[in-house]
């Protein structure tokens, strides 16, 4: 069902929906859903058992990152058979076991946290008595905390945490509105739920209260992935009733990612029943409650308590004021834009497992492809001939072309951004004296002391003469940059950062090179920064221009083909 086509059917039957909440609600204000709090675990997990720094996995939207934690745990018994919807459960039962600690870390999570522009509408339809039954799967207070606020209203709020079943009952029993059940209990509560045990021994009363409701009321679901078994069967047992879901039943979908089969199930028996039962794909909840206020008439009171503070502009006209003559700072912005980039990837389907498995394959086979798996396969960019035959031992079923969503790149842990990752050193170092060190964020590309070539003269010029060596230490050294993609103001951006690269980084590295880097770095002020970093990029765009960078060069296949715009843009002397 569209959107609005729902904010239609929910003025006409606002006061007979009921609303059910989970952790995508409170992302907005800062609360970590359920999906990050699952990488929290094992990031927490990882360090503690392989006697890692927090530091080192610090950025969770790293494509290597991921792929590290999701190697370690891949073959772990404690986690086998574990479904998607699972994970948060299970990893949260293994690191934290006492119930305790967990309390104390959701505590962690939530606090100090304000309730978006979403919550203080719902809190207005509270108030107008156009949402009565607010279900929540959430820790947090930010559902009371606005509807409290409410300013000039009298609404009193019946709560009923995990342990106050009999609260949810009665209220419903006696149609005392509104009415919030907390299903997995409060951050406050003893009787927190959030392993798979106890998800899966939902208090029996509070399913009840669900289930009653269920057979009186229609509900809106938003924020919610339907994960959790407890819930999910409690929903389903309000389809043996004679009516169930009297008003409809309206699922909220956020994200392009489609629904678990959970959801699809619960939404396909309730069809089956005669339940006006409709799956709505939204962008955001605040979105959709701002939406369904559109529809209402307002009191200047309760508007002025919703509407959002005016929204700070994210891009603005600057001006730099001149400096006196031959004075800095300069700025120069370490990004190049992309006007083009891969939209296309070849499309392979076969039996093999995730992404370690396919990389195994590739170095198994020694070819010249860069693959990830997706959930529709494996992607790559290569030779088609390299492709089949690294593939062929898994049996190829189709071979096709998939596209690569833009959209997905934003995305910071996005499977299409991580084969962007692996095929962009490719691009860069192919026809350049410049070879790539590391993997996925974590890329640099250094000097190839094998090489030479004009492109290196501007370089060489800005770092002020050797851009590779020796020390006498015998470690070799040369000019470095880390590469790194953003999506940002709908476009994919390349960013750059000069660097030191010693041979051999690590615990073993001496002093002296430590101590050389360190003083080659340090000692670059704004005027030398600026120089190295326009002379990288024009080394990797190859001069000035706009250039195009291939991963393989190739007509057959389907090879990664970047466009960079001709500059870093830069302010500098009152220009903008």
């Amino acid at each position: 069902m569209p959107l609005p086509d729902f904010l239609r059917v929910h003025k006409v039957r606002a006061p007979n929906l009921m609303w059910l909440l989970g952790a995508g609600t409170s992302a907005s204000s800062g609360v970590a859903t359920a999906a990050q709090m699952t990488l929290l675990l094992k990031r927490d997990l990882y360090c503690a058992e392989q006697s890692v720094p927090v530091g080192v996995l610090a950025d969770l939207n790293d494509p290597v990152t991921l792929a590290r934690l999701d190697a370690n745990f891949l073959d772990d018994p404690r986690f086998s058979g574990i479904r998607p919807e699972d994970e948060y459960a299970a990893y949260f039962e293994v690191a934290y076991p006492n119930e305790g600690d967990r309390r104390r870390l959701i505590e962690e999570a939530v606090a100090g946290r304000t309730a978006s522009y979403g919550y203080r509408a719902l809190a207005a339809l509270v108030a107008l008595g156009r949402v009565r039954v607010i279900w929540t799967t959430n820790f947090d207070p930010l559902i009371e905390q606005p509807i409290a606020r409410v300013p000039g209203s009298e609404v009193s709020l019946t709560a009923a945490a995990l342990g106050e079943p009999d609260v949810a009952l009665r209220a419903i029993n006696e149609g005392r509105w509104p009415l919030l059940g907390k299903l997995h209990g409060d951050f406050r509560s003893t009787l927190l739920k959030n392993t798979r045990d106890e998800l899966r021994q939902q208090d029996e009363r509070m399913r009840t209260a669900l289930t009653e409701s269920c057979r009186r009321f229609g509900l809106v679901v938003v924020g919610y992935s339907g994960r959790d078994e407890s819930v999910m069967s409690a929903l389903a047992a309000a389809l043996d009733a004679p009516q169930p879901f009297p008003h409809g039943l309206f699922w909220l979908h956020l994200g392009p990612d489609p629904p678990l089969e959970s959801v699809t199930s619960l939404l396909g028996r309730s069809r089956s029943v005669g339940v006006d039962a409709r799956l709505v794909p939204i962008e955001t909840f605040d979105e959709v409650m701002a939406r369904l206020l559109h529809l209402e008439d307002l009191p200047d009171e309760l508007q002025r308590f919703v509407s959002p503070p005016a929204e700070a502009r994210r891009l603005a006209e600057l001006t730099v004021p001149p400096p006196s003559p031959g004075t800095w700072p300069v700025l120069r912005l370490n990004a190049l834009r992309m006007p083009s980039f891969p939209t296309t990837a070849r499309l392979v389907r076969c039996r093999i497992g995730g992404t370690r498995e396919v990389r195994q394959a590739i170095e198994a086979a020694g070819s010249r492809v860069v693959a990830v798996r997706r959930g529709d396969g494996v992607i790559a960019f290569g030779p088609d001939d390299e492709v089949r035959r690294t593939f062929d031992p898994f049996g190829v079923e189709t071979f096709d072309l998939a596209p690569i969503d833009p959209t997905g790149l934003q995305r910071g842990g996005s499977t299409d951004l991580g084969l962007l990752y692996d095929a962009l050193p490719l691009a860069v170092t192919r026809e350049r004296p410049l070879r790539a060190v590391g993997r996925g964020r974590t890329h640099l590309v250094a000097v190839d002391a094998r090489s030479a070539g004009d492109v290196l003269g501007p370089l060489i010029e800005a770092a002020g003469g050797a851009v590779h060596g020796s020390l006498d230490t015998g470690e070799r050294w040369s000019e470095a940059a880390r590469l790194r993609l953003e999506h940002r103001f709908g476009a994919l951006w390349l960013l750059l950062e000069p660097a030191v690269l010693v041979e051999g980084e690590g615990p073993d590295m001496t002093e002296e090179a430590k101590l050389f880097r360190r003083e080659r770095v340090a000692r670059r002020y704004n005027a030398q920064w600026e120089a190295v970093l326009l002379a990288w990029s024009k080394v990797i765009r190859g001069g000035d221009q706009e250039a195009e960078l291939r991963a393989f060069g190739i007509g057959d296949g389907v090879d990664a083909v970047f466009r960079l715009a001709p500059a870093a843009s830069h302010s500098r002397r009152g220009g903008t």
